[in-house]
């Protein structure tokens, strides 16, 4: 559901946006592949290595949508990493026929950073929303799950109408509730 360009340099988000030209090709991770379709968007409105603030600006220039998403840890009430799991970070609002979903993978002080494309949304955050089966629509702003499209239809308006902004990426640390007597911890 997801392809890593190895590349060496900082220019990951390219390759990301670029990875769906590839049509057929095996080895979407190389960036040799890449070579000829660096002329399918323009990239002189960024700097490389892009920052998520300056994907709006891309957007326009290319006349895309691009939605973001992130990896997080969940931990249990004893504060050990329980689950790695994905949540946006930018989500377009409409989603255009030319529309990218990208990973963005930091480290916790996000002084490094990389961009990989997501091929499969579903098949990314399916197993972190539902054990059933039968095929779903998630909405990529709240990963609230619908059975057919036109509930999920209904379901965006009304999301993206409550609030404008996605989830808080960088809540404080120290404003986390936290229990500290596990001693008087019960199972329930």
């Amino acid at each position: 559901s997801i392809v890593n360009v190895k590349n060496k340099d900082a220019r990951c988000f390219m390759y990301a946006m670029l990875g769906k030209f590839l049509i057929g090709s095996r080895d979407k991770d190389r960036v040799s592949k890449y070579v000829n379709l660096e002329n399918k968007y323009d990239f002189s409105c960024i700097d490389f290595p892009v920052n998520i603030s300056q994907i709006p600006k891309f957007e326009r220039k290319n006349n895309c949508s691009v939605s973001v998403f992130g990896l997080g840890e969940t931990q249990d009430g004893m504060g050990n990493k329980v689950k790695t799991r994905v949540f946006p970070i930018k989500v377009a609002e409409n989603e255009l026929e030319d529309h990218t979903d990208l990973l963005y993978i930091s480290d916790e002080t996000e002084v490094m950073f990389h961009y990989c494309w997501i091929t499969d949304f579903e098949k990314l955050v399916r197993k972190q929303i539902t054990k059933h089966a039968h095929k779903i629509f998630i909405c990529k702003k709240c990963f609230t799950h619908k059975s057919n499209p036109e509930d999920l239809q209904a379901h965006r308006k009304l999301c993206f109408a409550v609030s404008k902004d996605t989830f808080i990426v960088n809540f404080p640390k120290d404003l986390y509730l936290k229990f500290r007597d596990e001693g008087k911890m019960m199972r329930h």
